[in-house]
């Protein structure tokens, strides 16, 4: 049995409130027709609508392509490049002190090394993110939080910064007894996908000079991984109404110059928002965790995706 395409599966669920019909074309729902009235729209990946730009959902889908677009336009990104030689990351590790390797064409944070500071480590960052793609990116590091802002409709913003799987100690437990107590208890009706223990997570712990038996004291926070993307345990927090005006625009121009109606623009930023880098273009962001945040306000921007198909709502 197929695997049913998970934001095409939420935007019919979110359209049967707004008395939209959805007809699904196969059983994965890789393409689903919303239908009100005597209008319809094809959509794909839950966002990509028949008045998104081909070019650009091709242009999103390659990490280092967007990355050349957005440094020849002059926006803000951090020294990358393209490579399948351990030389080649090698010389830029020398160069940048420490680094970011990831698959040059992976979604949900599959493959991403962070904070490599020697030949040790990225030989096995390297190997990870060969695993799906042969090329990979080599990125600068750069010590910040993670955001993803949101564009829907060239006019709606909604924003969160996504903070890495974590576990709070109790001055008791061990690392893993944490994690397994907080995959139970989890964040019910939060957009939050548990934490997986794997070989990527016990490497991050290593790196701490932490093992799943350490014991962290009483309150101190342990993060587990060095990317935050939701799909590996990180937590979405809202913070729509605190982003700057500056990236609203700049976020903004960038959908209307893409010719794409939805889109994510992923910012590595400074925790007071005045240092900000450009690291990933996406023309299929998910929505839910817009919708249910673990922290802060919950937004709908399934309500504004229905917008660009038919009209006011």
């Amino acid at each position: 049995m197929n695997k049913k395409n998970e934001y095409n599966q939420f935007l019919i669920k979110e359209a049967k409130k707004y008395g939209i019909k959805a007809i699904a074309y196969d059983e994965s729902l890789s393409y689903v027709e919303l239908v009100k009235g005597n209008k319809k729209s094809l959509f794909c990946g839950g966002v990509i609508c028949d008045k998104s730009s081909a070019s650009a959902v091709s242009l999103c889908r390659q990490k280092h392509y967007s990355y050349n677009y957005l440094k020849k336009n002059n926006y803000s990104v951090l020294p990358q490049i393209k490579t399948n030689s351990i030389s080649s990351l090698n010389v830029f590790l020398k160069k940048y002190k420490e680094v970011v390797i990831k698959p040059l064409n992976q979604k949900q944070g599959k493959g991403v090394t962070v904070g490599i500071n020697n030949k040790k480590e990225l030989q096995s960052a390297f190997k990870l993110a060969q695993k799906y793609t042969k090329s990979v990116i080599a990125e600068k590091y750069f010590s910040s939080e993670d955001l993803r802002v949101l564009v829907v409709n060239y006019k709606d913003i909604f924003a969160v910064k996504r903070v890495p799987a974590n576990i709070i100690g109790d001055g008791k437990s061990n690392i893993k007894q944490l994690i397994t107590k907080k995959n139970k208890k989890g964040f019910p009706g939060k957009r939050w996908l548990g934490i997986e223990v794997d070989d990527v997570l016990i490497a991050f712990l290593r790196k701490q000079k932490y093992t799943l038996s350490s014991v962290p004291q009483k309150d101190e926070t342990i993060f587990l991984r060095g990317t935050a993307n939701v799909h590996t345990g990180g937590e979405a927090h809202d913070v729509t109404n605190e982003l700057p005006i500056e990236i609203k625009k700049e976020a903004l121009c960038l959908a209307k110059r893409l010719k794409l109606p939805v889109i994510g623009v992923d910012y590595l930023v400074s925790s007071d928002y005045k240092k900000r880098y450009i690291i990933e273009l996406e023309s299929e962001p998910g929505i839910k965790l817009h919708h249910n945040p673990v922290v802060g306000k919950k937004r709908n921007p399934s309500k504004s995706i229905f917008e660009i198909a038919f009209g006011r709502l």
